[in-house]
């Protein structure tokens, strides 16, 4: 699953969830005929340490794992089948921590 995973430098594990959209109608319109969406929405499950500055300290990420983030459509790296369990590494993205646009509030239950 997602333990053998570890972000380097200034990237995180975020598992890609579902748009509004995609929650609230069956019929389901594939990503690349969403031209007006222009980010995701994903629940960080692991942070990189940062990333090291010249002079040899590490800058600090502002977001912690649970943290419910918006980052850009066209960022970051799929993870597929790292556990060999491709249920497990389903919508699994590593992703820069620049291209998080947004913090969201943590949603109600």
């Amino acid at each position: 699953m997602t333990e053998s995973i570890r972000p380097r430098n200034d990237y995180l594990l975020i598992r890609r969830m579902k748009s509004d959209m995609e929650e609230k109608s069956e019929l389901h319109i594939p990503d690349n005929a969403q031209d007006f969406e222009e980010a995701y929405k994903g629940k960080v499950i692991k942070v990189g340490p940062g990333r090291k500055s010249p002079e040899g300290f590490r800058y600090d990420i502002p977001l912690e794992k649970g943290d419910i983030v918006l980052y850009k459509q066209y960022s970051g790296h799929s993870v597929e089948n790292v556990s060999g369990d491709s249920k497990d590494d389903e919508n699994l993205w590593l992703v820069n921590e620049k291209d998080v646009l947004a913090k969201l509030p943590e949603e109600k239950k």
